[in-house]
């Protein structure tokens, strides 16, 4: 027997729900991919034998240029291991899942301006769902290859619950 809290319209709303968590979450992870990269950068930069850093006066004694030599040795090792990290390509397949799910919220969440206008669950709107939903395959197949964070999902999905509430879904009435 359908039931409000059955209704097949609540496959839209929770598919909405999943791409805005995704959203906040490749927000997330790109920015940390990115601050990671941006450091790793301006420490190779800076630490570098010939940077200007390399001049500063408290280098110029034997202990300061212990230091300096460890602080390039430093940034050899950065300089090395950064191409296997692999960041700037991490980087570029989360830019590209994070534009997909924004369209994909963006939908969603015309679609559910749609359902309350109409105060229905048409056979078009479940079309426009269909399409929609067929879009996340593409992007489960081509999901970044980078480490899940379960602590950060569970944290953003409790945001995603304070700013969709069930409340704030339209169910159509029931038509027997």
């Amino acid at each position: 027997m359908l039931t409000p809290d059955n209704h097949p319209v609540w496959e839209v709303y929770d598919l909405h729900r999943t791409a805005r968590l995704n959203v906040l979450y490749y927000e997330k992870k790109l920015a940390r991919y990115e601050l990671a990269n941006t450091t790793l950068d301006v420490l190779v930069a800076v630490l570098a034998p010939s940077s200007a850093a390399a001049g500063f006066f408290f280098f110029k004694n034997d202990h300061g240029k212990e230091i300096w030599a460890t602080l390039c040795a430093i940034s050899s090792t950065i300089a090395i291991v950064k191409p296997f990290l692999r960041l700037a390509e991490k980087i570029k397949t989360i830019e590209k899942s994070l534009t997909a799910y924004r369209i994909m919220d963006y939908d969603l969440r015309a679609l559910c301006k749609r359902i309350r206008s109409e105060l229905d669950y048409t056979k078009q709107c479940k079309k426009a769902f269909d399409e929609i939903d067929e879009r996340l395959k593409g992007l489960a197949v081509n999901a970044p290859n980078i480490g899940k964070d379960n602590k950060l999902r569970d944290k953003l999905f409790e945001s995603v619950v304070v700013e969709l509430p069930k409340t704030s879904f339209f169910i159509p009435e029931i038509k027997t």
